[in-house]
């Protein structure tokens, strides 16, 4: 049997249209997309752990993650208003995996331990 592979995609943006910046705002000494990456980092069994984004200050957080590589976004995929689906998700086709979890960094709540067990889970299916 062949093993299949999973990578982990996070999607991130500045620009949105309900609370620009959410991403980079602080919070209890952090800000979403640090403690969204520093979960991601340490997670074992994946193939790749990608930060899917456009914008330059994301991307800039990357240098402190060994483990998450910048997976670039068109700035038109993520405009507001309807973007069509084969440019939202074009970044998609770019990850060489099997499989993709993809990881919402607006749920800082989520224990990096329930992604783990999600990609254990996975792997023994």
């Amino acid at each position: 049997m062949v093993e299949k592979t999973l990578s982990v995609v996070v999607n991130a943006r500045l620009n949105s249209s309900r609370c620009p910046n959410k991403h980079i705002r602080p919070m209890s000494g952090t800000t979403l997309i640090d403690e969204c990456l520093r979960k991601i980092n340490g997670l074992s069994g994946l193939k790749s752990a990608y930060l899917a984004t456009g914008d330059q200050e994301l991307i800039e957080k990357l240098t402190k993650y060994d483990n998450v590589k910048h997976l670039s976004r068109r700035p038109e995929s993520y405009t507001k208003g309807q973007v069509p689906f084969s440019l939202a998700f074009e970044h998609y086709s770019r990850v060489d995996s099997d499989y993709i979890m993809i990881i919402n960094p607006c749920q800082p709540l989520v224990d990096q331990h329930v992604y783990q067990d999600g990609i254990n889970w996975f792997k023994d299916c």
